[in-house]
């Protein structure tokens, strides 16, 4: 549908503005979106017609797709801090501790990314939460 050129193009400008938005260093990100818009103009110069069009088109196209290993990744990094603390009581991490550390995990916000300041939930549902993690727990609880 698209020349092969200007869809690497696009492509590489679409991973280096998610590598910049992933990025924990400010120097990093600036420099990522440098190189997306290099790639951008260079897409451009060759293939002005509906550039916008094309290159939103294709962007979406790729946020669309959805990286499950990179969510596990997540789940499991997340998760890595419990398990090393309880190590030496590894048989005795309980399903109680399970479903504390998913209720938390759910309950707070993305530090960064596009999703920053929504919580899994939040996405879920549809609508923001009215209370912080902890205090949503302790309404539970009582």
């Amino acid at each position: 549908l698209y020349p092969k050129e200007l869809l690497t193009l696009i492509s590489l400008a679409w991973q280096y503005c998610r590598k910049s938005r992933n990025s924990k260093s400010y120097s990093q990100q600036l420099y990522f979106k440098e190189l997306v818009h290099h790639y951008l103009n260079w897409a451009e110069s060759l293939y002005p017609d509906n550039f916008s069009l094309i290159t939103h088109s294709i962007f979406e196209a790729y946020d669309s797709n959805i990286r499950s290993s990179s969510f596990v990744e997540n789940i499991n990094s997340s998760l890595r801090i419990f398990l090393d603390n309880s190590r030496s009581q590894l048989s005795q991490l309980s399903q109680l501790s399970l479903n504390l550390f998913a209720f938390f995990h759910n309950h707070r916000p993305f530090l960064r990314g596009h999703r920053k300041g929504l919580a899994p939930i939040e996405i879920l549902q549809g609508h923001s939460l009215s209370s912080s993690w902890i205090d949503s727990l302790l309404a539970l609880a009582y």
